[in-house]
């Protein structure tokens, strides 16, 4: 990557995209100092409250490998202003809920929003800087992580002792939406237009039969208790294992003729072997390494 070539602002644009990063884990461990304030002002259950933190996980971990090949379809850029934007209204949403019904499907809208702006973190940092700032900028990125994470519950505890205009927990909630607001209008402004060269075949057909397996099993271990387990409970648990497509969500594996190929968004780069394999990779490989960075290579098929 030549000079030239280089976007003048992209250490402007850095604190902007990392905005993403912290808003998204700062809010799935602030709910844990709220859940009293929750549990008495809403007549909340225990099973209520475990949906309203594991439905913002389970939507936004779902989500996050099909909000990166959104971000390659059509733009980073656009991914992430509108993820943002979706993150900011779920969070008004979330606060202005009048019963847990609504707080968790405010929960799991904040969640999706979150799986499509938060991806496209990584692709930015690796399309707009050099191979030498790259280490310094994804340093930035980490620190963000701790931060999000550890500023949840103090930043949270902090929130709720002080009662800002009597909002209670509704505060923690609320406080995303001037934050999001500020960074859609920095992010028009910084953000560049770029996408990935390389046009993957988005596989809805996996990502939903994922996100179905992932239901089955987070509400019948989320409820059961509470239920006493009732039938319904150990039915959906049974059927988990059947709804797993092959590793991890891939409607069809490739025919044999299929040449696998990797392309490195740094470089452009692309790797193939001639060799195509029988059976598919390990999926826990592949979930490890798209966890860590889903956006930093593209698959395809020759």
């Amino acid at each position: 990557m030549e000079d030239t070539a280089l976007d003048p602002r992209r250490w402007q644009m850095l604190p902007v995209i990392l905005t993403a990063t912290f808003m998204a884990l700062f809010d799935f461990f602030v709910v844990n100092v709220a859940a009293p304030s929750l549990e008495r002002d809403l007549h909340a259950s225990s099973s209520e409250l475990q949906l309203v933190v594991g439905g913002y996980a389970f939507s936004y971990a779902t989500g996050l490998i099909t909000g990166g090949r959104l971000g390659d379809l059509f733009g980073y850029r656009r991914l992430f202003m509108g993820g943002m934007a979706g993150f900011a209204l779920a969070s008004l949403l979330c606060g202005l809920a009048q019963n847990p019904t609504e707080l968790i499907v405010a929960r799991l809208i904040q969640g999706f929003a979150g799986a499509a702006m938060v991806p496209q973190v990584l692709s930015l940092i690796t399309n707009t800087f050099t191979p030498v700032e790259r280490p310094r900028a994804l340093g930035y990125f980490g620190m963000t992580v701790g931060a999000g994470s550890v500023a949840g519950q103090v930043i949270g505890g902090l929130l709720l002792q002080a009662d800002v205009f009597n909002l209670g927990w509704r505060s923690i909630f609320l406080v995303n939406v001037p934050i999001g607001a500020v960074a859609i209008v920095l992010a028009a402004r910084l953000l560049p237009h770029t996408r990935s060269e390389v046009r993957p075949r988005l596989d809805m057909f996996g990502a939903l039969t994922v996100s179905a397996s992932l239901a089955l099993a987070l509400i019948p271990l989320v409820m059961g208790q509470s239920q006493g387990w009732p039938a319904w409970c150990w039915v959906s648990l049974a059927l988990v294992p059947p709804s797993l497509p092959p590793c991890g969500g891939s409607a069809a594996w490739p025919s044999p003729e299929a040449t696998p190929s990797w392309t490195c968004r740094s470089s452009g780069a692309v790797l193939s072997r001639p060799a195509p394999p029988s059976t598919p990779p390990s999926c826990a490989s592949s979930a490890a390494s798209c966890w860590a960075s889903p956006s930093c290579c593209s698959p395809g098929w020759a």
